[in-house]
C-alpha cells in the first residue's frame, strides 16, 4: 500500500520524459497541454520535481520555473489514483524547501477548477 511516507519526491530528468509526458496528457484538460518539447526543456533545467513510489512509478510531479524574486507553479499533477495521500503536498514542500531568495511561490487554476482553488488558497508560503 503507497501511503505518503513511502514516496521519495526528487528532480526528474530527461529520462524521465516520456513518463512525465504520459501522466500530464493524462490530465491535460484540467491542467493544461505541454508538448514534449516543453517538457524536455523543463526537465533539463531541473524545474521538475516527481514523486515516485517505493516501487519507482511516477505517480505526480510539479513543474515550475523560478525567478530571483518568486516561484510560479506552471502544472500539479498526480495521478488520480494516488490524490488525496498528501503527495501534492509532499511535491510542494520540497519546493519550498528548495527556494533560494524567493519569498512567493504563484499557483494560478482555472476558475472552473474548484477543487484545486480551494486546496490552493492565495497565500504567501515562504
Amino acid at each position: 500500500m503507497t501511503t505518503v511516507e513511502t514516496i521519495e519526491v526528487d528532480y526528474l530528468c530527461e529520462p524521465d520524459l516520456d513518463v512525465v509526458d504520459r501522466l500530464g496528457s493524462r490530465y491535460k484538460k484540467t491542467i493544461g497541454f505541454f508538448t514534449k518539447e516543453t517538457f524536455r526543456d523543463y526537465l533539463n533545467r531541473n524545474r521538475v520535481l516527481g514523486a515516485r513510489t517505493a516501487e519507482g512509478d511516477l505517480v505526480g510531479y510539479l513543474l515550475f520555473a523560478d525567478y530571483p524574486d518568486r516561484i510560479r507553479i506552471g502544472q500539479l499533477c498526480v495521478a488520480e489514483e494516488f490524490r488525496g495521500k498528501g503527495i501534492a503536498r509532499k511535491l510542494f514542500d520540497r519546493l519550498k524547501d528548495s527556494a533560494t531568495g524567493q519569498t512567493v511561490i504563484r499557483l494560478w487554476c482555472r476558475r472552473d477548477f474548484e477543487a484545486a482553488n480551494k486546496t490552493w488558497a492565495i497565500r504567501k508560503f515562504l
